[in-house]
């Protein structure tokens, strides 16, 4: 792995990681107002980084699905947002490390096949799921 890489996902992990803790300590804003700043700061990055690259036309079909993904990732943020309020910052983490049980799930309804290291995988974000919520299952 190159170094820009190991950069940029290392800013992602840490980005992901302190969401929950950043939502649930800022309890004078409104979730949905720091949906808005983190979709708004996103995408300023995006744009900067996306000035620098080559450029290709997209294509009609693609420009609509990306309006597509973005408006539900807007969602996204904003349910996530409005739900870390409502729940432990433990039980948001356990939802969120989920995610790769369900995208199994929906690769299985279009007959995609997951390799070995897929499971792996799977199995290792439900073990660190249920470590998490060991002491506080409910």
């Amino acid at each position: 792995m190159n170094v820009r890489l190991g950069i940029i996902l290392t800013m992602a992990l840490f980005s992901i990681s302190s969401t929950a803790l950043v939502i649930r300590y800022l309890d004078g804003v409104q979730a949905l107002v720091l949906a808005f700043w983190r979709m708004m700061t996103a995408s300023i990055m995006l744009w900067v980084i996306s000035a620098f690259l080559p450029k290709k036309k997209l294509s009609h079909e693609q420009k609509k699905l990306i309006l597509f993904a973005g408006i539900f990732l807007g969602f996204h943020f904003a349910c996530f947002f409005l739900a870390v309020r409502n729940t432990s910052i433990a039980n948001a983490t356990f939802l969120g490390c989920m995610l790769p049980v369900f995208t199994v799930i929906i690769e299985s309804f279009q007959n995609k096949r997951s390799n070995r290291m897929t499971y792996l995988g799977l199995l290792i974000a439900l073990i660190g799921a249920g470590i998490i919520q060991w002491n506080g299952l409910s």
